[in-house]
């Protein structure tokens, strides 16, 4: 019970946040570049991380509307064609951002709230519930989550996905059987 109130308790805070704190830099290219994947099929928009974390933060966005220039990108070595789509798609969604940013930033929230039910789980089978519940208080308040979780970028995600990968190892090696 304890843990549910510790996660909710995070999860209206990095909801508060992320309504009032403004687009980082990385988040004004990593939004568009996601609702590209989705309308255009292609992934040359953001080579640099992986579009899976991109592409669930978006799909809120998918709904509303949104206008995304779909522009066709030349595969050019060292080419950051996702400036250029950013650029055009928050002048042509202006007077919505306040309205998209939030949207965008539920993914991330969702995927902190998981790596605290990791945490959670994993020191309370380690060490009891008491560890359990101090890890999850830890991360829950851990600046760099709280910073990071409430933000439509890779960082909280792929963390974890990490986190949630070592555990499952974690428990293939102790039970011979996968989660």
């Amino acid at each position: 019970m304890l843990a549910a109130v510790l996660l909710v308790i995070h999860a209206s805070i990095l909801f508060e946040s992320s309504r009032k704190n403004f687009l980082t830099y990385d988040e004004v290219a990593h939004i568009p570049a996601g609702l590209a994947h989705w309308h255009t099929g292609s992934f040359s928009f953001y080579r640099v991380n992986p579009p899976l974390t991109r592409m669930l933060a978006v799909l809120p966005l998918l709904r509303t509307g949104v206008d995304c220039p779909n522009h066709h990108v030349a595969s050019i070595p060292g080419h950051r064609p996702e400036w250029y789509i950013a650029e055009k798609f928050w002048e042509s969604n202006s007077t919505r951002l306040l309205e998209l940013m939030p949207l965008a930033r539920l993914a991330g929230i969702s995927w902190s709230v998981l790596g605290g039910w990791l945490i959670f789980r994993w020191a309370r089978e380690l060490y009891g519930a008491t560890s359990g519940l101090l890890g999850l208080a830890l991360w829950c308040f851990e600046p760099n989550i709280m910073a990071h979780a409430q933000l439509a970028t890779p960082d909280v995600p792929c963390a974890v996905m990490a986190l949630a990968a070592s555990y499952a190892f974690w428990q293939y090696l102790r039970e011979r059987v996968w989660c």
